[in-house]
């Protein structure tokens, strides 16, 4: 249910966006995905979501939200988050999915990093991204960097293997501006999601049209526990978005973007903040793309494959 004029996206603008596609837990071997990472240890969530970036020839370059994980320790009685450490492990192993068996990172267009209010996204996080690592298989992996951050000024020597695929994001600095963002893009319709999940552990998905009939071949896809995780947390995301609401200081020179009062003790707004993030990364190469279009005659890019799901 919709809820008021301070309302910043209606669920109807969520159901428009919604399309026949799967949640994915590893890449697809050809799509560039922007990762997002907001990072928590007690009190929120620790959320980390995914976006296959893809251009449209109708829309431009979009995004569909694929993957969104709440990175919780299940042994924890009180369901606490993942240590530290063990959020860092975790999300190499993402990136890891994400990127395939290609050379280190090709798929993975950059990794954003909620700062924090104190910084800890920088201190506990990015900082324990820089150094060279192994999987669990014992392969060795290049370390990863914001280059352009002030704070990693000089570093490049230091850590020389490094790639420059880290941005990390000040909430203080820019969280209006990517909720803005945010909106514009909601209401273009270039960020798209799945479909509300049916809470079945299997789909049938279109996989072509048989050419003697016309009719489209269809297959059941079981969904497996990661891809039924990763679904619930999309929905959840959805659920905090069209609760977020704008308001104004009584001198309407100050706007705020938040949980309705309602609503501030009983959910958090961490899946929200990531779809903020993975939003501003779009919207900077919608921005870029625009800036090319008047330099450029044309500009190419690998054409959008989506899987159609008949529920």
């Amino acid at each position: 249910m919709d809820g008021g004029a301070g309302q910043i996206v209606k669920w109807a603008t969520i159901r428009r966006n919604e399309r026949n596609i799967l949640p994915q837990v590893y890449g697809d071997g050809k799509s560039q995905y922007a990762l997002a990472f907001d990072p928590a240890r007690t009190i929120d969530n620790s959320i980390v979501g995914c976006m296959r970036l893809y251009k449209d020839d109708t829309f431009g370059m979009c995004g569909d939200i694929v993957f969104v994980e709440n990175m919780v320790d299940t042994a924890s009685r009180k369901k606490y988050k993942l240590d530290s450490t063990r959020q860092i492990e975790e999300l190499r192993e993402i990136i890891l999915r994400f990127n395939g068996n290609a050379p280190d990172y090709e798929f993975i267009d950059t990794i954003s990093i909620d700062q924090g209010a104190g910084g800890g996204g920088t201190s506990t996080y990015a900082d324990n991204l820089l150094a060279n690592w192994k999987d669990k298989s014992g392969y060795e992996h290049r370390g990863l960097i914001d280059a352009k951050h002030p704070i990693y000024e000089g570093y490049a020597d230091r850590y020389p293997d490094a790639v420059d695929k880290v941005r990390l994001i000040s909430p203080k600095k820019y969280r209006t501006q990517m909720v803005e963002e945010f909106i514009t893009l909601m209401d273009l319709g270039v960020i798209r999601f799945p479909l509300e999940w049916n809470g079945n552990d299997f789909v049938q998905v279109v996989t072509g049209v048989d050419k003697i009939t016309g009719q489209e071949t269809m297959d059941v896809h079981e969904l497996s526990l990661e891809e039924q995780a990763a679904w619930q947390n999309i929905d959840l995301m959805k659920t905090e978005i069209t609760s977020i609401h704008k308001s104004t200081n009584p001198e309407n020179t100050t706007v705020t973007y938040a949980l309705a009062k309602e609503l501030e003790n009983k959910m958090h707004d961490d899946r929200f903040y990531v779809a903020i993030l993975l939003a501003h990364r779009l919207f900077e190469f919608r921005r870029n793309a625009t800036v090319r279009q008047r330099s450029e005659s044309d500009d190419v890019l690998p054409p959008n494959c989506i899987t159609s799901i008949d529920f």
